[in-house]
């Protein structure tokens, strides 16, 4: 263990120091071409995207073995972004799983770089970019990524974003498209209506959709909202199997409503 601090445990590289800057992202690179960690984790710290360049960098490298990349709250931009959209371009780079979140810089340009990655071949299959800035446009960029044949993407958290309804239509799109893999959608902590919720109800009866975990909690859904979920289960054409609509405005009547179809 160094003086900076490490846990290296069950092929995970735990970095559980905070504020730490490039000359220690150099230390951990070295450690990940020498040994075989599947995951590294690395949260609130400075190295921004010079520190993001040099991880980007090992996972070109056919030495590197990560396949769960963890970087919370680490001043990450858009220029962080393109580096790692570039090392998921390389056939030597197997990451499965990138998690963004909290570093609330990374705007609509970082989410075009991360979907222009994943139209191209790519292993990964979840991503993480709650809490950052990708705006409508973002958006968009990542739902025409959804259906692209290559995009195997299963999990997206797109929370604590103050998203709208309309910011969200071209995601409600998406899931009921042919190539769309997308089976946990994760939406909480915005500012999601019960007309959002109708455009992710006709979604989930339309038959293509796949997602069966899905996360709402902590929006402004109402017992309409609930009804039309409930609505769309009553079908049998929903594959839903997962649903969080805790912390929203739903009455005994929006909870009957769910409870009826269960």
């Amino acid at each position: 263990q160094s003086t900076w601090g490490r846990i290296l445990m069950d092929l995970h590289y735990r970095v559980f120091a905070q504020g730490l800057d490039v000359a220690t992202v150099v230390l951990v690179c070295e450690d990940l071409l020498t040994q075989p960690f599947r995951k590294l984790t690395m949260s609130t710290n400075c190295f921004g995207d010079e520190g993001v360049r040099l991880i980007a960098e090992v996972l070109q490298s056919d030495k590197c073995s990560l396949l769960d990349l963890e970087l919370p709250a680490n001043d990450i931009g858009d220029e962080g972004l393109r580096y790692i959209a570039i090392a998921m371009q390389s056939p030597n780079c197997k990451l499965e799983h990138l998690g963004l979140a909290n570093n609330e810089i990374i705007s609509e340009e970082g989410a075009r770089h991360i979907a222009n990655a994943l139209q191209s071949k790519n292993f990964l299959r979840s991503l993480d970019l709650s809490i950052n800035a990708i705006g409508a446009a973002g958006v968009r960029h990542l739902s025409i990524a959804l259906q692209s044949v290559h995009c195997g993407l299963e999990s997206l958290w797109l929370e604590g974003s103050d998203f709208i309804d309309s910011d969200l239509q071209s995601i409600f799109a998406a899931i009921q498209t042919d190539n769309c893999r997308l089976r946990l959608l994760g939406l909480a902590h915005n500012s999601l209506s019960s007309e959002g919720v109708r455009c992710i109800a006709l979604a989930l009866q339309s038959g293509k959709c796949s997602l069966t975990q899905l996360n709402l909690n902590h929006n402004h859904i109402d017992d309409l909202g609930a009804r039309e979920i409930a609505s769309a289960i009553q079908t049998g054409q929903s594959a839903l199997v997962s649903l969080n609509l805790a912390a929203n405005r739903l009455t005994i009547y929006g909870v009957s409503s769910l409870v009826r179809v269960l």
